[in-house]
């Protein structure tokens, strides 16, 4: 299996000014990736938009210290995908595809690989008793009828762990075991943080979603050697798969900042 990110440059038009980050919703965002996809190819736009499982890309919309949009991340988190999604926006550059987002138009200027990772690499990451993470969009978790705007550990890692035995498929040798969700409940926790809560409009009608954003530092209490292993690769492949809900809507998205492998 294979991660990757792209980075999408983006431009208004000249008597525009720039894209106002104000006015742009997650699900206009996650509309204008489909209608991108839809100019490329119709078949797989709809099989993306209606397969039913978790979405095997995350969105992040960039901004520049004026709030005016800049760049689109695209995460692939299918190999299935990899080449697809960079010749869908590198074919919406070169037709100069009119993107729709809310009441602005723009263009994509440029499509670039920023990173690629395998799952195998990830395998091999070394027991990490803390970890590191850097909260870049706002970030919550489901709970029931509502959402959970804290960095738990077993929320933040819920995601990554799923994502990554999904995409192992039947390769034993890749599975993560599933009692590592429970010790992970048990006795990894918020080592330090400095975070802040942020709103994010999802819908134009409905009320902001909060999630936070900031550096959160998770320590196991104890744990084998396999457990703080995986520790490390989840911290490490989080940064790829995105952390909690509505990640193809520009929230979760996370860097990982550094593994501590003292034991």
């Amino acid at each position: 299996m294979i991660a990757q990110k792209l980075l999408v440059e983006l431009e208004a038009p000249p008597e525009a000014g720039g894209i106002d980050g104000e006015q742009l919703t997650g699900r206009g965002l996650l509309g204008m990736f489909y209608e991108v996809m839809g100019h490329y190819d119709e078949k797989l736009a709809s099989s993306l938009h209606g397969n039913g499982r978790p979405n095997p890309f995350t969105l992040t919309p960039l901004f520049s210290p004026l709030g005016e949009l800049e760049r689109l991340q695209i995460v692939s988190l299918s190999a299935a995908y990899e080449d697809v999604f960079a010749a869908a926006w590198q074919t919406a550059v070169e037709r100069r595809l009119t993107l729709n987002w809310g009441p602005q138009t723009f263009h994509a200027r440029q499509v670039q690989c920023e990173k690629r990772v395998h799952l195998g690499e990830l395998a091999t990451s070394e027991p990490a008793r803390i970890v590191g993470l850097n909260f870049l969009s706002p970030t919550a978790f489901k709970a029931g009828p509502e959402t959970v705007p804290l960095p738990l550990a077993h929320s933040v890692f819920r995601r990554p762990f799923h994502l990554w035995n999904q995409q192992a498929g039947q390769q034993p040798m890749l599975q993560l075991p599933e009692s590592w969700l429970d010790w992970c409940q048990r006795d990894v926790f918020i080592y330090s943080h400095d975070i802040c809560t942020k709103q994010v409009t999802i819908h134009p009608r409905q009320a902001p979603m909060i999630g936070f954003v900031g550096e959160v530092w998770f320590r196991a209490h104890q744990g084998s050697e396999v457990q703080l292993s995986i520790l490390h690769a989840l911290a490490r492949f989080a940064a790829f798969s995105g952390v909690g809900c509505k990640t193809a809507m520009g929230m979760g998205s996370v860097d990982f900042v550094a593994a501590l492998n003292s034991l």
